[in-house]
């Protein structure tokens, strides 16, 4: 018995294993050999009580046994194949870039086929014992919207998963505001949506409220605001003062990445105790990192014109 098993699995392992090569979720390859195994018991025991002696009726409740345990391990390797093959095509074809609209699609094309494969597996085991097919698809029918409107949360989360897929206001790493909440996009599921906070703690958020909640992404800038007031004493000579300002404007100017069709550098207020300067302006920068790396050159030539001009 034990060599049959082997002789029928181990190709079938070799052949999940090396599909799964390659993949972060190697394991999966080895969960097909156990329900490979339950069958051949299942058709060994039925071939042994053929073989012996016994009664019809107890012959019989073996063939029926078998049917429905071949069935389901269909079912289960099917189920098993589905998301191994998910797993190859977001690993190793789409790439670790992908965004969340081709993983969540790829995700949702899964769920989908394992819905239709429990379908015909329960079809099937209908046809096993007898019953009318399309009486028990019509129950399941009948039983999916009673389902349906006792999960209404559910289906309203599912709903606004496909309005993610298709409208795509975020992508997988973008940072984003929702309402109370603020954070970089980890994962995106079925029922919710990850968002990994500043705090580096993980908020799971009902895809339902990406519907009825504005998102503001600030992830999908094209420019970086930077606002700032200098205070210069009021003994800093009117000239030195105008000098200075050029100086900013000029600075800006020569900044690869600063905005250049828009920004403002100006004497804006006589304070109680200070000339304010007002420097208004975009960096064009991908990552907050980036920003801070733009803005911080920017001061250090603030400060060394300062120096220069005696401010």
């Amino acid at each position: 018995l034990l060599m049959l098993v082997r002789l029928i699995a181990k190709p079938i392992l070799a052949l999940m294993v090396k599909m799964a090569s390659g993949i972060a979720d190697k394991s999966l390859g080895l969960q097909f050999v156990v329900p490979v195994q339950i069958a051949c018991l299942a058709i060994f025991w039925t071939i042994v009580v053929t073989l012996v002696t016994v009664s019809p009726s107890i012959l019989l409740v073996f063939v029926y046994l078998t049917e429905v345990v071949v069935t389901v391990v269909v079912f289960w390797l099917l189920c098993l194949l589905t998301d191994l093959i998910a797993l190859v095509i977001v690993e190793r074809y789409l790439g670790p870039r992908s965004g969340a609209k081709e993983n969540l699609l790829i995700l949702m094309v899964g769920r989908l086929v394992k819905i239709i494969l429990l379908v015909f597996a329960v079809l099937e085991l209908a046809k096993t014992f007898g019953l009318d097919s399309m009486r028990v698809l019509a129950a399941l029918g009948v039983g999916g919207v009673a389902l349906a409107l006792a999960g209404k949360d559910t289906v309203e989360n599912v709903f606004g998963s496909l309005m993610i897929m298709l409208e795509r206001p975020f992508e997988l790493g973008d940072w984003i505001i929702l309402d109370k909440w603020e954070g970089s996009v980890e994962h995106v599921g079925l029922r919710s949506t990850r968002i990994r906070t500043f705090y580096n703690s993980l908020i799971s958020i009902p895809n339902v409220k990406f519907v009825t909640t504005p998102v503001d992404n600030m992830g999908k800038r094209r420019f970086r605001r930077f606002k700032t007031v200098l205070n210069i004493t009021y003994d800093t000579p009117a000239d030195r003062i105008t000098a200075f300002t050029k100086g900013i404007e000029e600075l800006v100017e020569n900044t690869p990445n600063a905005r250049k069709d828009y920004y403002n550098v100006r004497l804006y207020e006589l304070g109680a105790s200070s000339i304010d300067i007002l420097i208004y302006m975009f960096f064009i920068a991908s990552s907050y990192s980036e920003e801070l790396a733009s803005r911080e050159k920017l001061l250090h030539e603030i400060i060394h014109l300062a120096e220069k001009l005696n401010i």
